[in-house]
């Protein structure tokens, strides 16, 4: 999906309608694939265990991956990294467009470098910009917005067998392997480690508390997301 180069956009707004195009883009992609395992899974997989345990299939004689079961939903596409993106968007619309500490141009080369010279630089797209967790209106109308537009764009499609499609921030554990081959960020984040785990802030980038995390993640619309979102939170046993 080609939506220009960012160094060429003048205001945040153009660079955050090229983002929608890119995550519209990759939904477009997923829902494809998913569509290619959906038909491999009725060829070589049926799930005769999970029909047997799941209503209606016995009655129908149909088994529950070719829509057997009373009560069908989705395909979901579980997604990772919400407080990636949304704290990588904020430190480009604070320090790119509005403070202008950095040209996008010189972003680029910080991130295509994993950042290494530029470590002060790095601190600053850090501690400079305002992150996701801390219950700042200015991080947290980012995520809704995503959220909700990544959501709306996932239900618009339809499974092999007419459901249809649902989202949700449920990584599991899939946020550290997917962390493994993803670049480094305008977050701060550096190449190759873990994402963030599914709707809670980047580890150690939250500093106001648990509440704060809450009152973030409460922000959300969460009955758009069909999968449910995961909040992992660790308190210490001092604590």
């Amino acid at each position: 999906m080609n939506t220009g180069d960012s160094r060429n956009f003048k205001t945040y707004d153009e660079f955050e309608d090229a983002v929608k195009k890119q995550l519209a883009y990759l939904i477009k992609m997923s829902v494809r694939n998913t569509h290619v395992s959906e038909r491999a899974h009725m060829l070589r997989l049926p799930k005769t265990v999970r029909s047997i345990c799941t209503e209606g299939c016995m009655e129908s004689g149909i088994d529950c991956i070719r829509g057997g079961a009373l009560y069908n939903n989705g395909p979901g596409l579980e997604t990772t990294g919400l407080a990636d993106l949304v704290d990588s968007l904020a430190a480009i619309k604070k320090l790119v467009y509005e403070e202008k500490v950095f040209s996008m141009d010189q972003l680029i080369n910080m991130i295509q470098a994993n950042f290494d010279g530029f470590e002060a630089e790095r601190q600053q797209l850090i501690h400079n910009a305002p992150k996701w967790g801390n219950d700042e209106e200015y991080v947290d109308d980012i995520a809704a917005r995503l959220m909700a537009f990544c959501a709306e764009t996932t239900s618009q499609y339809k499974s092999t067998l007419g459901y249809s499609f649902v989202t949700g921030a449920v990584p599991v554990i899939a946020n550290i392997p997917h962390g493994q081959v993803t670049c480094a960020l305008p977050s701060g984040r550096k190449e190759f480690t873990g994402l963030a785990d599914g709707i809670s802030p980047f580890g150690g980038y939250d500093k106001e508390g648990p509440t704060s995390v809450i009152k973030s993640v409460c922000t959300l619309d969460h009955t758009k997301s069909g999968c449910g979102n995961l909040l992992n939170m660790r308190l210490s046993p001092s604590v």
